[in-house]
């Protein structure tokens, strides 16, 4: 699916649906860093968020890294580890790859707790619904797409690829989250750069 994606979809058009997606993720990840105690961090991700939306015309482009606001990292599976829970078995979930219990719990109190389904449905559960789950896909679509080389070059590398893709999101999580065993990984990396591509969760 994301190869039809990447081939259906010109690039310029795939960077202005990802930086929409990402700009769309900002209070999410406004209200994570709150839970954890990040108020600096939060405090970034509001500005970012209110520069973005209006300079950056409703999030197309990424005007306020080149203002000196980098993007922060904020996820509810994130806030849990925060809170002292364990990751929990290894986890491949269908569409949005690797995983554990911990974060696909988070996956979903994310998407419940994202605003936009609220504001676009005007109180209609079928139309949050169909929001919710629209908008989480095409997320979990463009994450992939951006990183379909660093996912075959893997495969192709590897003798067990289950097991290597579970250690390389092990270790590529234990870097978001600050942790020892942390690592930058070429199949996750492009998550988190600075450009028009959406943050691996």
């Amino acid at each position: 699916m994301a190869e039809l994606y990447r081939v259906t979809v010109p690039p310029p058009l795939r960077d202005r649906i990802a930086a929409i997606l990402r700009n769309m993720a900002e209070p999410v990840i406004f209200a994570n860093n709150l839970m954890q105690g990040e108020v600096t961090n939060a405090g970034t991700t509001l500005s970012r968020f209110l520069v973005n939306t209006t300079v950056g015309g409703a999030g197309m482009f990424e005007v306020a890294s080149d203002w000196g606001m980098p993007r922060q990292s904020g996820d509810f599976g994130q806030t849990l580890h925060v809170w002292g829970l364990g990751e929990g078995p290894y986890l491949v979930l269908p569409l949005f790859g690797p995983s554990n219990v911990r974060d696909a719990v988070g996956l979903g109190v994310d998407t419940v707790m994202s605003p936009w389904k609220y504001i676009v449905a005007y109180g209609d559960t079928t139309t949050e619904d169909t929001f919710a789950i629209t908008s989480t896909a095409a997320s979990a679509l463009t994450r992939r797409e951006a990183n379909i080389e660093g996912y075959d070059a893997l495969r192709e590398g590897s003798l067990d690829f289950y097991a290597q893709m579970r250690s390389v999101y092990r270790q590529y999580r234990a870097k978001q989250l600050g942790t020892q065993m942390g690592m930058q990984s070429p199949v996750f990396e492009d998550y988190d750069a600075e450009n028009s591509t959406p943050v691996f969760h």
